[in-house]
């Protein structure tokens, strides 16, 4: 349990709430009565959960239920004090500046010998410095240190400075995708807005000529009116296929934003590569019907089980076009046990492996796996260090001839066809 030191005058103790200790530094020298301004959080808190769950003064340290005594006082007086005993107490009212709270000295000073700490006074704290207002400067001890920081905590703050640099950085540019796609939608916006305004002109236009060849033409006014409500006609369907298309470039958008939070680990909002292909694994991942599967039986090959050698790493893609049918081999007349032909999913992954006419070079193949993702059994792999699902008892593994093991990217160790 880590104890925070107050080791100088300047520092202050101040409880917001009961949750906690809060520390701040009082700047120096300072006009009274103390502004908001003059007051500066150092970014330490002291109580149960947090950082420092202890406080020392001194030879003195406060814990448990004295710290929580020591919280109370300090949340019910709404005092802010030092390690001398120096109170300052926030004012609002009459006397206060508009939206600004004052900080007034009291004449008392903190009862710390409440809590077996022992102090003294090092600075001036008299009625005529209250009365008369003067500057009030507090002297630091020989050997308190006013910077009253850890090295772990200024760590902590350029850690965060730079956490916060980061942050930024991908705000902004998340600030220029969302910018571009606005963009796009302003600019369809626009030529839907120039071609209804056309159409309006066109509208009014025609609507003049039509009043025209009446007072003109009038016996072939039918005909032109039928024209004209042709193009009018044309013209609203032109816009209906731009509002069409701007509807379907909306959509795109949408489509594109949710497979980049499926394909694209910094928008996926995952922290953990794990997470991240599992949920591509679930999303494209196609169950196989049993009755997809070819049963084939042959003689006893000796086959051993568990495999000693190190698996396959299989990286998942997207689904698989068809779902094909797969041959499932079993050892002549060793179908008297129960086997689980449900419960097998296929998906489309990628794998590497040397090429065998250039040797210590690697070629990336495509390959449609079809894997177990029941529950009706486990079985023990690598000298029980490994724990994984299977579709029948594990001393029945050994008879099923096509199983291989391989290790899927976020689903983990597989039982694969």
């Amino acid at each position: 349990m880590a104890a925070y030191t107050l080791k100088s005058d300047k520092m202050f103790l101040r409880c917001i709430d009961m949750e906690g200790i809060e520390v701040y530094e009082l700047d120096s020298p300072y006009l009274y009565p103390v502004k908001g301004k003059h007051w500066k959080h150092v970014g330490i808190s002291i109580g149960l959960g947090k950082t420092y769950e202890a406080l020392k003064i001194g030879d003195k340290e406060i814990k448990d239920v004295d710290l929580q005594t020591l919280i109370k006082d300090l949340f019910t007086s709404r005092l802010i004090v030092n390690r001398e005993g120096l109170c300052f107490l926030a004012t609002t009212g009459v006397t206060a500046v508009v939206l600004e709270v004052e900080y007034y000295r009291l004449y008392d000073v903190f009862n710390w010998s409440k809590y077996m700490v022992k102090t003294s006074l090092n600075t001036k704290w008299t009625r005529k410095d209250i009365v008369d207002g003067r500057p009030l400067e507090i002297i630091v001890t020989a050997g308190s240190n006013s910077e009253d920081l850890t090295e772990k905590e200024k760590e902590l703050e350029e850690e965060k400075n730079k956490h916060k640099v980061q942050l930024e950085e991908l705000e902004r540019k998340k600030e220029e995708e969302l910018k571009e796609k606005q963009d796009e939608v302003d600019n369809m916006k626009q030529k839907l807005a120039d071609a209804e305004r056309k159409n309006q002109e066109g509208l009014k236009n025609t609507q003049d000529e039509i009043a025209e060849l009446k007072r003109k033409h009038q016996e072939d006014l039918t005909h032109l009116e039928t024209e004209k409500e042709k193009e009018l006609e044309e013209k609203q369907e032109k816009i209906d296929e731009l509002d069409e298309e701007l509807g379907e470039k909306q959509k795109q958008n949408e489509n594109l934003e949710d497979e980049l939070k499926i394909y694209s680990f910094q928008k996926s909002g995952f922290s953990a590569p794990h997470d991240f292909y599992r949920r591509i694994v679930k999303t494209v991942e196609i169950s196989v019907p049993s009755s997809e599967f070819i049963i084939n039986q042959i003689q006893h090959k000796g086959r051993d089980w568990p495999p000693s050698d190190l698996p396959k790493i299989l990286t998942p893609l997207r689904a698989v076009p068809t779902v094909q049918k797969r041959n499932i081999t079993f050892e002549v007349a060793s179908l008297s046990y129960y086997f689980d032909f449900n419960n097998w999913r296929t998906l489309r992954v990628a794998w590497s492996l040397p090429r065998k006419d250039e040797g210590g070079k690697f070629q990336e193949k495509l390959h449609d796996v079809v894997y177990y993702d029941g529950n009706s059994y486990q079985a023990e792999a690598y000298n029980g260090k490994e724990i994984i699902s299977s579709p029948c008892r594990a001393e029945h593994l050994a008879r099923v001839g096509c199983l291989k093991l391989r290790y899927i990217m976020g689903v983990g160790l597989k039982l694969t066809l």
